[in-house]
């Protein structure tokens, strides 16, 4: 998962899910906010760490100011490895591979206390990644093309074969293409770039091998050209697969936004695996990937 989305979800879990704890007493226990969902193959992870907003206060597009800074963090596997994180980066913690490296098929336990004596504490697991058997793909309206003026439109169709397990996998592909054109001033162009297809909007469930597919618009652009083209340069195929904790999160989080815009829906309550002082959630996954080089 991108930094980007993760942050979305951070600033998420503030405004929805530690507000759920606020009461109109004085006595409300301010909770550490936990977002990490570790990527078994990237030699970087971060983890965030906030406090709750109380119902009368406001992120006011000014999240930093939330964030727990020197909290001590411990993270250790099922074979007694452990590591401290203590560093920073971008506002959020970090682990490093050279330090501490997560696999698959293992499970992993993290302990917070922050400088003000609170306490948290979760375990996960990784799953075994899902092999992806086959790919294919139809790249036939992608021959070159020439002419004057109107709209050019390059369309693909993408199709992936993978194992089931009972776990949770999320498939997508980025196909990365060049665009070659000379337009009316006779300039000659080029560029290259990538576009993102996904075959399932969020991870599902798969018990059984199973074959997605999916089709879209790898260019689009609208001028007067003389002449084009536009090649595929390669295709890359993912399979991200968790056991369900971080589906269920983000799935919880969905509902929980649409009843803070219901009046009248039932409170939602979020799905959190943090104990004592905190909430949200403590998650990992793992990655396999299949390339189509086409030059």
């Amino acid at each position: 998962m991108k930094i980007q989305q993760l942050i979305y979800c951070f600033i998420s879990l503030l405004f929805f899910s530690c507000i759920k704890d606020v009461n109109t007493n004085f006595d409300y226990k301010n909770k550490i906010c936990v977002l990490t969902h570790i990527n078994a193959m990237s030699k970087q992870n971060s983890l965030y760490l906030a406090n709750n907003i109380a119902l009368n206060d406001s992120i006011d597009n000014n999240y930093l100011k939330y964030i727990i800074k020197d909290a001590t963090i411990t993270i250790s596997d099922d074979q007694g490895q452990s590591v401290l994180i203590t560093d920073l980066q971008f506002n959020g913690y970090y682990t490093d591979s050279s330090l501490f490296k997560f696999s698959e098929g293992h499970s992993y336990f993290i302990s917070i206390q922050t400088p003000d004596g609170r306490k948290a504490r979760s375990s996960m697991y990784i799953p075994q990644g899902t092999i992806v058997k086959s790919v294919d793909f139809d790249t036939s309206s992608l021959a070159y093309n020439g002419g004057s003026g109107g709209n050019i439109a390059r369309d693909i169709g993408l199709n992936i074969n993978f194992g089931g397990s009972g776990n949770y996998n999320h498939a997508y592909a980025d196909v990365f293409y060049s665009v070659y054109f000379k337009n009316t001033l006779n300039f000659d162009s080029t560029f290259s770039s990538a576009t993102r297809f996904y075959f399932n909007k969020k991870a599902t469930q798969y018990l059984q091998e199973t074959t997605l597919e999916t089709t879209g618009t790898i260019y689009d652009y609208e001028d007067n050209l003389s002449d084009f083209r536009v090649d595929i340069d390669s295709i890359v195929y993912y399979i991200e697969t968790d056991d369900g904790t971080y589906t269920k999160f983000l799935n919880s989080l969905q509902k929980q936004q649409a009843a803070a815009n219901d009046p009248f829906a039932e409170p939602a309550l979020l799905y959190s695996n943090i104990k004592e002082d905190g909430s949200g959630i403590f998650s990992g996954y793992s990655v396999k990937s299949k390339k189509i080089k086409f030059k």
